[in-house]
């Protein structure tokens, strides 16, 4: 055959056939078909693989225990990918329609065997509140691809033997083959190599214009068949980068509700502010309620103070709540607050105690939450968990309610802090708004958990034991420190001397950017950011006063200070005694009037909703009895200053003693009694509390 006979027949596109064989578009049509489904096949295969192969590491080196069962999976699936890679590559026979329903069918079955043994490693993560591990959605995606590639395979060469085959029919004619010829497949592989080896590569021979515009309308139909098997390949690679994540989030079993950001937030009114408001009021008379929410079956464990309104931390999770009118404006929990009675499996939210004997805490300024529960996987018949305990720790923003981070690490206690900007989770160190780990602590030091600075992070020495000592040594880490490179750390370490801290039941007094010092000669509270000091007692730094009690909240510290030597007339009744209102907020130490002193105690230290003697709302994290060494058993012996205002809060009094210029009284029971408590923004006070056995939330203005 002559050349000018045969360079119609260089490309499949271009065979034509004296007898009016296949026609030019439906071949070039079945031709971008199979590449298309070529494209599909090898992308499928190579995203089985690299799925495979990164669940398999993300599993191995997960903090969280795998089971049995799972590894068995992994087994299996990478013996599949393996087995199916050497089955493509192999010499092949003959595929038709029957082949592909055939693997259709072997994939199922296979799918809907493996359904419960897969299910019940998920239902244990569903179950314990786990956040479902990276590699699950990996798993189902890898087996997803490796499906695709194997059918995609099958489709494309029982297509290509059923039309592209008989468009060589010149050539057969040509040059007869046997049988065996006729029923040989055409592979992937042979289809490839034979199109390339169809380019139109120069030839010295084919200089003339005829020749030229030949090549250029088999290059650009090689561009489209190009084309097709690059939609193939984006195709198989879009689902295997996007599926693992959508697989995940509907696995997920928390409720996540996200508000959008407020123009502005209304202030919290100061403890002056609220103290002097209360002082002219009856208070056995308790304020309406502004708006009630009820939690159902839900208990309501905790109301802390956000930037928009309280946070309702519960045993089904987490809910924002508006100040004004008490609407849940966003949530991460496992129902929603309007169908509490829904249907998933996840048991009740086991909190961990991070901060205070409490499972959350906020960050000085009120825009960050932590909140930690355990996830220990419980065992299960053949499986085998890992014994130590894992907690997740979630990190949200009290204004919108968006998950900033979302980490599980090994232990029952992990050590958890926020500052305004800055998150540490045991050594590690994350900026909060965006995620982004900073540098590690140095090995040596440990976080003090709950909030530190509103831009310091708070330290100590790894070695030193609190259960045994009642002050630390409290080092300050600035922002700039934890986000400079270590070449430049220097510059910005030391940022003044560090912070004698007082240590209480074995805990370091911190709350709103501030640590109570452990000097009790000068009574006074310190700056985490500035290294200033105020007095706690209103008394300088005089000797004679000395704390004997203090209720410390993200609000306000309340100290209870007693008077050592006295003199003048009160020597003769006993040892005066002041409640002091550190706030918080402002700074600012207010001296209680007696009247307010006295309503306190005979309140038995709790917190009457929609009335604060002192000014302090907030349910106290810290309130304890502090051993002077003096004054440890002088109960008997306290006295108030008496006023006018403190004998018509009395009532009636027995003949004679409304005279007497001081009043006897005791100090409180410092423990946190009642319903939790916390002052929001636009002076509302969101108090929890139970009625009729139904949890409800009330928000009532404060007086003001």
């Amino acid at each position: 055959m002559s050349n000018e006979e045969t360079k119609g027949f260089d490309g499949p596109d271009e065979q034509l056939d004296s007898s009016g064989a296949v026609s030019r578009r439906p071949l070039r049509r079945r031709w971008l078909v199979f590449s298309l489904l070529a494209g599909i096949s090898l992308a499928a295969g190579v995203a089985t693989f690299i799925l495979v192969l990164r669940g398999f590491v993300a599993a191995w080196r997960a903090p969280i225990p795998v089971s049995d069962e799972s590894w068995c999976i992994w087994v299996v699936l990478v013996a599949m990918v393996v087995s199916g890679a050497c089955w493509a590559l192999r010499p092949s026979r003959k595929m038709t329609a029957g082949s592909f329903l055939g693997a259709a069918i072997a994939i199922v079955l296979t799918s809907f065997l493996a359904y419960p043994l897969v299910g019940s490693g998920v239902d244990a993560f569903i179950e314990s509140g786990m956040s479902i591990p990276d590699f699950v959605g990996q798993l189902l995606t890898a087996w997803g691809c490796f499906a695709i590639a194997v059918l995609a395979n099958i489709a494309g060469r029982a297509y290509g033997h059923a039309t592209l085959s008989p468009s060589e029919g010149h050539e057969r004619s040509v040059a007869p083959k046997s049988d065996d010829d006729v029923v040989s497949i055409v592979t992937m592989s042979e289809v490839l190599a034979a199109m390339s080896s169809r380019l139109p590569l120069p030839r010295d021979s084919r200089r003339e214009e005829s020749g030229e515009s030949s090549g250029r309308k088999r290059m650009s139909k090689y561009v489209q068949r190009l084309g097709a098997a690059s939609v193939g390949v984006v195709t198989a690679v879009a689902i295997a980068v996007t599926a693992p994540m959508v697989i995940n989030e509907r696995l997920d079993p928390f409720v996540r509700v996200t508000a959008s950001v407020s123009a502005s937030h209304d202030d919290y009114p100061t403890v002056e502010q609220i103290s002097a408001a209360a002082a002219g009021r009856d208070p056995s008379k308790v304020m309406d309620p502004a708006w009630k929410v009820s939690f159902g079956d839900m208990n309501v464990r905790q109301i802390l103070a956000g930037v928009r309104g309280a946070v309702a931390i519960t045993d089904r999770g987490v809910y924002g709540l508006d100040s004004s009118t008490g609407d849940v404006m966003w949530s991460f929990a496992t129902a929603g607050l309007k169908d509490s009675s829904d249907k998933t499996v996840v048991r009740s939210l086991r909190g961990v105690n991070i901060y205070a004997e409490e499972s959350a805490f906020t960050s000085p300024d009120g825009t960050w939450l932590a909140y930690a529960f355990d996830v220990t996987l419980d065992g299960s018949p053949g499986g085998k968990w890992s014994p130590e305990d894992i907690t997740r720790v979630v990190v949200l923003n009290t204004d919108t309610g968006r998950v900033a981070l979302d980490t599980q690490v090994a232990g029952s206690a992990p050590v958890v802090q926020l500052t305004d900007s800055t998150t540490v989770i045991n050594r590690r160190v994350y900026d909060t708004a965006s995620g982004r780990e900073l540098a590690l602590l140095d090995d040596e030091k440990a976080a003090i958990p709950g909030p530190g600075g509103h831009s310091t992070v708070l330290t100590r020495r790894k070695e030193e034991d609190l259960s045994r000592s009642s002050w630390v040594s409290v080092d300050t880490l600035s922002d700039q420190y934890l986000r400079a490179v270590a070449s430049d750390q220097w510059a910005h370490d030391d940022l003044y001397d560090d912070i004698d801290a007082q240590v209480i039941d074995g805990r370091v007094i911190n709350v709103g950017g501030w640590v109570v010092v452990n000097d009790v000669n000068k009574n006074t509270i310190q700056n985490a950011d500035t290294g200033a000091t105020v007095s706690l007692n209103n008394e300088g730094e005089s000797t004679d006063w000395r704390i004997v009690g203090i209720q410390a909240s993200a609000q306000a510290v309340s100290t209870w200070s007693v008077q050592d030597y006295v003199d003048g007339e009160a020597e003769n009744y006993g040892h005066p005694l002041e409640l002091h209102v550190f706030d918080t907020r402002t700074g600012k130490v207010m001296t209680v009037d007696p009247a307010g002193t006295y309503r306190t105690v005979v309140d038995d230290g709790s917190r009457a909703s929609g009335t604060s003697y002192s000014g302090a709302v907030d349910t106290a994290v810290f309130s304890t009895r502090v051993d002077d060494g003096i004054h440890a058993e002088s109960y008997d012996d306290l006295v108030i200053r008496q006023n006018d205002a403190t004998r018509q809060d009395r009532g009636a009094v027995r003949a004679g003693d409304t005279d007497r210029p001081w009043v006897n009284i005791s100090l409180p029971q410092f423990e946190s009694v009642g319903s939790p408590v916390a002052l929001c923004p636009g002076g509302v006070v969101v108090s929890g509390g139970s009625e009729a056995g139904v949890n409800e939330v009330t928000g009532r203005k404060a007086p003001l």
